[in-house]
């Protein structure tokens, strides 16, 4: 994600996500810029240099894919209802999750069937499928949470009140507004940390409300909190392990865009 302005000659500071200039064969949408530049180094392994930088927040593989981070939280769906979702063939959102059950392990990617909301309600992909058996990966369930999951006894609490397999903060809200539009969107989640892993909620500092790092922030954060800062180091080769799965979920997507169109 390079900080390029559109054809105008004029910045683009990234509020409006509305439409693409470039509409590709694939849309792919993350919360998170760490997430969406793995999946794009995935992707140039197979589709090589990315051709157009729109916006600071987008990157383009043209004719195949468009990605796109929009923010963490529930709150950026309304982001997601400016978006023509209607000039791609396929939609894909991906990104992290905490994994609550035993099969979801560190490093283990998930395309998510159902999502239940933290406050009642149950989305159902009908995509699911579909996506599950394109890119090999096992279906699974995702709960909705306000938060990072820091201990493993919110894990398995979580774990015991739903069927979730894993969590996120963004998945009913986003697909809530996504299956109005494409019915078809799937839903892959990488396992970042399972449920026997502590995860510093600091580190939510290591990005902004609009998705971008702020390493600064958050290892400053963490510093701060010294028992996070262990917590941290001790974490850290799972979320490597999530990061390496990401960046190899996207090189099989620009494999199965370059020979098959997807």
């Amino acid at each position: 994600m390079k900080d390029r302005s559109r054809g105008s000659g004029k910045p683009d500071n990234g509020d409006a996500p509305e439409e693409s200039l470039c509409p590709s064969q694939l849309l792919i949408l993350s919360p998170l810029a760490s997430e969406a530049l793995a999946l794009c180094e995935g992707l140039s392994r197979t589709l090589g240099t990315p051709t157009i930088f729109p916006k600071p927040n987008e990157t383009v593989f043209s004719p195949y894919v468009t990605v796109q981070f929009l923010g963490p939280g529930p709150g950026t769906s309304g982001h997601i209802e400016k978006l023509r979702l209607s000039d791609y063939r396929k939609v894909l959102v991906a990104g992290f999750a905490g994994g609550l059950s035993d099969r979801a392990i560190s490093g283990k990617a998930f395309i998510v069937s159902e999502v239940f909301g933290k406050n009642g309600g149950r989305v159902m992909l009908p995509g699911a499928d579909f996506w599950s058996r394109l890119l090999d990966v096992e279906p699974a369930v995702s709960v909705e949470v306000e938060e990072i999951l820091e201990r493993p006894e919110e894990k398995q609490a979580v774990f015991c009140r739903t069927p979730a397999d894993l969590a996120d903060m963004e998945s009913f809200a986003w697909m809530g507004t996504i299956l109005k539009t494409f019915p078809e969107a799937g839903l892959l989640r990488v396992i970042s940390d399972d449920w026997k892993t502590t995860l510093p909620r600091e580190l939510m500092l290591f990005s902004d409300e609009k998705g971008f790092e702020q390493r600064f922030r958050g290892f400053a954060g963490l510093l701060k909190r010294p028992p996070a800062f262990g917590s941290f180091l001790q974490a850290l080769p799972s979320l490597l392990r999530g990061r390496k799965e990401l960046v190899v979920i996207g090189e099989k997507l620009g494999t199965l865009l370059r020979e098959k169109g997807l």
